[in-house]
């Protein structure tokens, strides 16, 4: 397990994403034990109210595509690339591509394509890809629930390589 992942952050504008590199250790100690939690006690499949005073966060989790949700409206869409090249990182790939480029084009914008040379090589890449749905939530709130995105994607890496057989 590689200790880095990749950030691609898209919008509909349809331009290159805005990209970043982290580092699991440089995640939150306590978050990303929260999130390990979450995916030890359901498994990678799940829908979590993250509760107390962030009850108006939510967790929708189908393996590597995720949604993040602020008062019941999905800010943020993940596809986490494991960079195995597997069929499941293709697919989770290809699915976020294509909700990607639907809203791109819905919003009458065309599709870059260095940023289609960021979906074609994030099946080799250790990466999360991410879609801002520009949601009117508070910026406050919503980096709060783009940094839980981070601390989702690293517990996610981590959950994948302690059930890897090798």
């Amino acid at each position: 397990m590689r200790d880095t992942f990749t950030t691609h952050i898209f919008y509909a504008d349809g331009g290159s994403p805005e990209s970043g590199e982290r580092r699991l250790s440089d995640l939150s100690p306590r978050w990303l034990a929260i999130c390990d939690d979450l995916l030890t006690g359901h498994g990678p499949v799940l829908r979590h109210n993250m509760g107390s005073t962030l009850s108006h966060f939510d967790v929708v989790m189908a393996g590597p595509a995720v949604e993040l949700l602020a008062y019941g409206k999905t800010c943020f869409r993940l596809a986490i690339s494991l960079g195995t090249a597997s069929e499941q990182d293709r697919a989770s790939v290809s699915q976020f591509s294509e909700v990607w480029i639907r809203l791109v084009e819905s919003a009458g914008n065309t599709v870059a394509a260095a940023a289609i040379r960021v979906l074609d090589q994030a099946t080799t890449e250790q990466c999360v890809l991410i879609l801002d749905t520009c949601q009117p939530v508070d910026d406050a709130e919503k980096l709060a629930l783009y940094q839980l995105g981070e601390h989702v994607t690293g517990a996610y890496i981590k959950y994948c390589a302690a059930s890897d057989p090798k």
